[in-house]
């Protein structure tokens, strides 16, 4: 990987305002950076662009193009929020515009106005449960077969929508396979069909992920906290 396109992102997205942390973004980057040569990615979710950069950033490595889609009005943080003059400038300013196309829209009405299927999605918009499974629901379907979709604030106590959401769909799908996570985000691959060794994963997942929401007001603390240990989460760093 060419340190320095990663350092490049790293200072193009440092001042942007967002909630991602290196590790998240050098993540972004190489996932971005490994799609096939003129790969399409998603981003569902941009706010003002911090991850956006990142993605924008390795896949330039690859020649691919990102869809960047946000309604740009409101959001849980901030329902006062107009984003998307904020987003404009910070993929200029880090040298990415003309790899971003973005997308004013919500998600759910976003998916016909694109019509390729991707190689990458990225899911960070509605943490709301709805809107997470409303997201899975429109654009899983849409990755190609060994693609990869991620999901951000999966480990976050602030939200819940995004790992309950998750735990479900590793429950019952038989189309994901090789779940990992870095930070708060998780990401896995999409195949054809899955191997039952590949569900004793994805369940071994959706345990770690329950027994993260664990808390101390539903089994004693010392219980909660050996389950969260057993799950090998951590508390989660600060963003940059």
């Amino acid at each position: 990987m060419d340190p320095s396109l990663i350092e490049r992102a790293r200072v193009g997205a440092r001042h942007v305002a967002g909630w991602l942390t290196d590790a998240e973004g050098e993540l972004l980057f190489s996932l971005a950076a490994n799609c096939p040569t003129s790969a399409t990615i998603v981003e569902i979710g941009s706010w003002q662009g911090k991850s956006t950069i990142w993605i924008a950033s390795g896949a330039r490595r690859i020649g691919g193009r990102v869809f960047a889609i946000d309604p740009h009005e409101g959001s849980l943080e901030d329902p006062s929020a107009r984003t998307l003059a904020f987003l404009k400038t910070n993929l200029a300013g880090a040298g990415v515009a003309d790899i971003v196309t973005p997308v004013v829209a919500r998600s759910q009405d976003a998916a016909a106005s694109i019509p390729d299927r991707c190689h990458l999605l990225f899911i960070d918009g509605d943490h709301t449960a709805p809107g997470v499974r409303r997201d899975l629901d429109v654009w899983l379907p849409k990755v190609y077969v060994g693609g990869i979709v991620a999901l951000h604030d999966v480990i976050n106590p602030a939200w819940s929508g995004p790992r309950r959401e998750l735990a479900r769909l590793l429950w019952r799908t038989r189309a994901l396979k090789d779940v990992t996570f870095v930070d708060s985000i998780a990401y896995a691959r999409k195949v054809e069909t899955n191997t039952a060794a590949d569900r004793m994963a994805n369940a071994v997942a959706a345990l770690t992920l329950t027994a993260y929401g664990l808390r101390p007001r539903n089994l004693p603390a010392p219980i909660a906290r050996g389950l969260r240990w057993l799950a090998g989460f951590t508390p989660l760093k600060k963003s940059s």
